[in-house]
């Protein structure tokens, strides 16, 4: 007699096809490596062809979750290279995962709203590569994850970047999400149009009308998001990176009140990172200066690297950005908020838009 879980396994690949369920093989187990000490180790993998796939997945789930006693569990992810937040690996064994790689869909690009639509699988060398296509007019912010890192699966997660778009759930709207009930809704003013008739103007207020319904799907298991709009940011005229830091480890407070006070007065709008000296080494050192195999740097080392490259033990960075000459008083602001401070400034050269 067949098993419950065979008979799932062959309905599934009815709908994407057998090739895209995964039971074992190479690609299969990489799906049970974590950056994490916890490892778990699915069922089966599957990998829908499109968002149709995804809805008639859930509604399959549904049906024989609500025939059965044995439950299976069902666990979308992105790209699953989303490294420092999670990995592919869903929270327990065998459960299906719900490989949305192909997803990767880049639509409705408005050059002059700057907003452009993104599948769950677009990944951020993909979005990057179509907007250098287009001429950078317009710019993504990025995570210090994986190029292959998914934009909306890191979005959904709050994930974190660099320029003023860095806060990343702020700057995605008008969700397509297929519910845990196997129903699929748009969000925002999405809802109220249709494929054939599309208004750019759809992503542009994030907002809405009635209640704000996107946040539940932010670092939840409510639904399936399969599709988001991107509000891009206008590409600067230029912009200036800049690091401040300071030898002592006492002064962070000083230098989080330093960056506090910067950010609130609008002289600094993008993300400022700050990073203690381990964090800068492991940024800063290459595998010949700190092999893999090597858990630790002796003392020795760690004094070396930081002497060679000029590190410190709190560094903050960030970027202005704006027109030359805005750009210039910025950064005359930033270096009299910090004279009167035992903190270091410095900065890279002046970049224009095309970096």
């Amino acid at each position: 007699m067949m098993s419950k879980k065979l008979e799932l396994v062959n309905k599934i690949e009815a709908i994407v096809g057998k090739p895209n369920v995964l039971t074992h093989g190479e690609m299969f187990d990489e799906f049970s490596t974590s950056t994490m000490k916890e490892q778990t180790h699915p069922c089966a993998v599957i990998i829908p062809n499109n968002k149709n796939d995804v809805f008639q997945i859930v509604k399959l789930f549904n049906d024989v979750n609500s025939q059965n006693d044995e439950k299976f569990q069902l666990h979308p992810i992105s790209s699953g290279k989303n490294w420092g937040y999670t990995c592919s690996e869903a929270g327990s064994d065998n459960a299906f995962l719900l490989y949305l790689v192909n997803l990767n869909n880049i639509t409705e690009y408005d050059d002059t709203l700057g907003t452009v639509r993104i599948g769950a699988g677009v990944t951020q060398k993909q979005l990057y590569d179509f907007l250098k296509e287009k001429g950078l007019k317009f710019w993504m912010d990025a995570t210090g994850s994986s190029v292959d890192c998914s934009v909306l699966g890191n979005s959904l997660e709050r994930g974190f970047g660099h320029t003023p778009a860095g806060n990343h759930f702020e700057f995605i709207s008008d969700l397509d999400v297929v519910l845990g009930n196997g129903k699929a809704i748009s969000t925002g003013f999405r809802q109220f149009s249709d494929e054939s008739k599309r208004f750019a103007s759809e992503g542009i207020y994030k907002w809405g009308v009635g209640p704000y319904v996107d946040g539940i799907f932010s670092q939840s298991t409510l639904g399936i998001v399969t599709e988001a709009t991107l509000k891009l940011i206008a590409a600067p005229e230029c912009y200036l990176p800049f690091f401040i830091s300071t030898q002592k480890d006492t002064n962070i407070n000083v230098l989080v009140d330093r960056i506090r006070d910067l950010r609130e007065r609008q002289v600094v709008k993008s993300c400022v990172h700050i990073t203690n000296l381990d964090k800068s080494l492991q940024a800063a050192l290459d595998e010949s200066d700190w092999p893999l195999s090597k858990l630790s740097l002796s003392d020795e080392d760690r004094k070396r690297h930081t002497k060679a490259y000029m590190l410190n033990e709190w560094t903050a960075s960030g970027a202005l950005y704006g027109s030359v000459e805005e750009v210039e008083v910025w950064k005359k602001k930033l270096n009299a908020r910090l004279q009167m401070e035992s903190l270091k400034y410095s900065s890279l050269a002046k970049l224009n838009s095309n970096g």
